[in-house]
């Protein structure tokens, strides 16, 4: 809680896990090592949260007995930092989707708590769709898709009839 911390990412869409930092620390410096653009509205965001953006390659991580005390960048200055955060972001594979009318927010899918997208038979789980993306979420994510799909079917098919013990197929044990 309140200390210096890098984020390091390969991405702008990497770089967001700083929002969600900012609940820990208003102490936040993000790296791009001039590996990709950042747009103009997502500088604006930085500037609103008070975050330093750091465009410049980095040389090393400084730092001793295992723990971080800052970045050299290659122009020999120095960022002191107390913590560091490697993102790398996530990759989506929802290209399959693309021809399917289905509510999005930006690369992800909207879903209602039982992971349901706006198609009727579609779910979405982990880090396809709004949300945290982290495994444990995913597989929360998937127990609730699945339960969704099991009301689905009974609504669709009705409750499944009882059947009389007398009349089993099976032998009964006592």
């Amino acid at each position: 809680v309140d200390k210096k911390v890098g984020v390091f990412g390969k991405n702008q869409r990497s770089l967001e896990v700083a929002f969600s930092l900012g609940w820990f620390t208003p102490h936040i410096t993000l790296f791009t090592q001039d590996m990709f653009d950042v747009t103009p509205q997502f500088r604006e965001r930085l500037e609103d949260h008070g975050y330093e953006l750091v465009e410049e390659p980095i040389d090393k991580f400084i730092g001793a007995n295992h723990q971080m005390t800052g970045v050299k960048l290659m122009n020999g200055s120095v960022v002191k930092l107390e913590a560091g955060l490697i993102s790398m972001g996530s990759q989506y594979h929802s290209g399959y989707l693309s021809g399917i009318d289905i509510q999005r927010q930006g690369e992800n899918l909207v879903t209602d708590r039982m992971c349901r997208t706006s198609h009727p038979r579609i779910f979405a789980i982990g880090d396809l769709k709004v949300g945290l993306n982290q495994v444990v979420i995913a597989a929360a994510d998937g127990a609730s898709a699945a339960t969704g799909i099991w009301q689905d079917i009974r609504r669709e098919k009705g409750v499944k009839p009882q059947v009389d013990k007398m009349d089993s197929p099976l032998p009964l044990v006592s």
